[in-house]
């Protein structure tokens, strides 16, 4: 006959599981991130692997006729559907065929950095293997080029192009892998120029480009203002001095009447709430002592601590409503008084006019005003 679990032995264990469950949780959560973090950042469809394989077939065609532009262009169309650390081969093949030694050492760099799984195909793993060893055949082959500026004055910036391209600021003065070529160098700033700076660059070799910032004659022209700039100062006749004082003198006073006014107010509720809730505990002080505190006697079930904590309650609540519309009274006025002056703060006309603003203090009301 089979036998039964009982009650406690099932709990103990399901315990057990859950606890097994919070052992193993982090680690299973370990592994789902790893996963992820290995799977491509895309899925391809089908008809981009059939596209990327076309390309890449038709790239090699392409780069065993020599027709090494031709399957730069496919392999790198090839790679933008499929991720592949064969198209990145060919891709460095080619710029090293075609002399674009900075873009084919990079890419071999790349590709030497590539993990690969361990059931990686073996036309995939020689192409990384072998991308290191080719960097290393390039370095010697890339030129360098030095770009110096000259002429400027002290906080003066020049804009240095290279063959028409922006040269960033901070390679001005370094010397940067360049590929072979005929180039052109330019400097410019405000009213001065360098004129063309011609260098021819061999593999292997260093060079220096000094451009020399020299006065155009022309004096610069003068930074344009802006529109909002420009509209920003009224003329004299739309404005008085006056009238800007309103505006900056009242301001400063706006913001803290509101904040004030709004402290009054949650003063004065909290007081409120207070004040009616030791109302109810004073009516259920007198309930327990049969109708009167003064003469009381207790009712049945009711000991002489249980009136006085009711008595104590009472008391507690009506102090913070004392405290509550105190508070509150002095916000009221305070902001009131502020809100007043920003309204009247800085203009003449407006402080001699008759005005008055209420006020609410703790057992009193009243106005404030000039007349």
């Amino acid at each position: 006959m089979p036998r039964r679990s009982s009650p406690l032995t099932t709990g103990v264990g399901l315990l057990q599981r859950v606890l097994l469950l919070r052992s193993y949780g982090w680690l299973a959560l370990a592994l789902l991130v790893s996963w992820l973090g290995a799977a491509p950042a895309e899925a391809q469809t089908d008809a981009e692997r059939a596209g990327a394989r076309s390309a890449a077939t038709a790239g090699a065609d392409a780069f065993d006729a020599g027709r090494y532009q031709d399957a730069l262009d496919l392999f790198l169309r090839a790679e933008s559907l499929v991720h592949s650390p064969v198209h990145l081969s060919y891709i460095g093949q080619c710029h090293a065929n075609l002399g674009h030694l900075v873009e084919a050492h990079e890419t071999y760099i790349r590709l030497s950095r590539e993990e690969l799984p361990a059931n990686a195909r073996e036309a995939v793993k020689r192409a990384v293997s072998d991308a290191s060893e080719k960097a290393k055949q390039i370095e010697p082959r890339l030129p360098y080029l030095a770009i110096k500026v000259q002429g400027l004055a002290p906080g003066e910036a020049a804009e240095v192009t290279l063959n028409g391209a922006a040269v960033p600021a901070a390679l001005i003065g370094i010397p940067a892998p360049t590929n072979p070529g005929d180039y052109v160098v330019r400097g410019t700033a405000p009213g001065k120029d360098s004129g063309e700076v011609k260098v021819t660059l061999q593999e292997g070799q260093r060079k220096d480009a000094v451009v020399v910032l020299r006065s155009t004659g022309v004096a610069p022209a003068p930074a344009p203002v802006p529109a909002a700039a420009a509209n920003s100062n009224p003329p004299p006749t739309q404005a008085s001095p006056q009238d800007a004082g309103v505006s900056s003198d009242g301001d400063k006073w706006r913001v803290p009447a509101y904040a004030a006014l709004g402290v009054g107010v949650v003063g004065v509720g909290l007081g409120t709430y207070f004040a009616i809730g030791a109302g109810s505990a004073a009516d259920e002080a007198d309930d327990m002592c049969g109708g009167s505190r003064s003469q009381c006697a207790p009712k049945e079930g009711v000991s002489r601590d249980d009136i006085e904590s009711k008595n104590d309650e009472a008391g507690s609540k009506r102090t913070m409503a004392i405290v509550g519309f105190v508070v509150g009274g002095a916000g009221l006025a305070a902001g009131g008084t502020m809100l007043w002056l920003s309204m009247s703060d800085g203009n003449e006309s407006t402080a001699h006019e008759p005005g008055v603003v209420p006020y609410v203090g703790f057992g009193e009301a009243g106005v404030v005003g000039r007349f």
